[in-house]
Parts: structure tokens; sequence; C-alpha cells
């Protein structure tokens, strides 16, 4: 459950994997489509551009339209999140993005190497990000450390030839 240190909706916590500073492109290991990492700064201007290379990815790599939409929702919501809570305002930081297809499942992982802050007890109109996310995916997993917090998000999806 959500609320400890490796919390988990499903499944078990996401594997720490190094970043790397530009889209990394090559085949995917079962000839599928290729993985997608992108590191960006922690800042709006920046996280619309993963947004759109997301997007283009998810194409390429022939998933289905109500899928892609959800995933970028989701995806844009966690990248967002990272942003606006894990540096404090006057220190900007950056957040990382990794996307592959393993069979009929794609996954996106987001990550930050910030400092997870707790919600306040009264967030207002905000604090809805886990939720909106859990509802656009099939499976949500959070790991905090004491190097900042991943987000894993997974969806089964439909594949089409792009070919």
């Amino acid at each position: 459950m959500i609320g400890d240190d490796t919390g988990t909706r499903q499944g078990t916590p996401l594997e720490l994997r190094p970043d790397h500073a530009t889209p990394e492109r090559g085949a995917g290991a079962d000839g599928g489509p290729e993985p997608l990492r992108m590191v960006a700064a922690a800042e709006a201007a920046a996280l619309v551009h993963v947004r759109r290379t997301l997007r283009s990815w998810l194409s390429g790599a022939g998933v289905d339209e109500d899928s892609s939409e959800c995933l970028q929702l989701a995806a844009y919501e966690a990248l967002a999140n990272a942003a606006s809570h894990a540096y404090p305002e006057d220190d900007g930081g950056s957040v990382s993005m990794r996307a592959w297809v393993d069979g009929q499942v794609v996954h996106v992982e987001v990550a930050d190497h910030g400092t997870w802050r707790p919600p306040p007890a009264d967030p207002g109109s905000r604090g809805r990000g886990l939720l909106l996310m859990e509802r656009c995916v099939d499976q949500v997993e959070l790991s905090r450390t004491a190097s900042g917090t991943r987000v894993g998000l997974s969806r089964a999806v439909t594949l089409h030839s792009t070919s």
C-alpha cells in the first residue's frame, strides 16, 4: 500500500536503474519497439517536450490511441508531481523517464532525485495525482528512497503494425 518507503499498489517495488541524458534508441530485446530514456529539467517547458516525445514514441511503437492518451496523462502527472514536489523552489532538479514495451504491456518509469515531502493536511484542490494515474493505467508503483522517488506505470495495450 502506498504510504511506506517502497509502496506499491500491485507487484514489487521498482528496480533502480541509471538515467541517461538523451533519448536512448536501440532495438528492443524482444525485437519490439526500442526503449525510450530521457532526462529533463524539472520545469514545465521541459516536461512538455518529454510528453511530446513520449507521444511520438507510443505512436511509433504502434500503441492504440486510447492507451496512448492514458499513458501520456499518467506519465505527465508523475512528471509534474516530481517537478512540483521534489525540489525546493530555488533549487531546480531533473526528472527522468523511461518507457519500454514488454509483450503487450507498456511500462513507463518516472524518477526524480529530490526529497519526498508529505502532503499538507489540507491539500485544497490538489492531491489527486496518484488517483488520476491509477485511473489511467493498470498498475502504479511508488518507491521512495533517500536518492529520490520513482513512479512506475504499466498498462496492457493493443499494438498495431507501424510498417
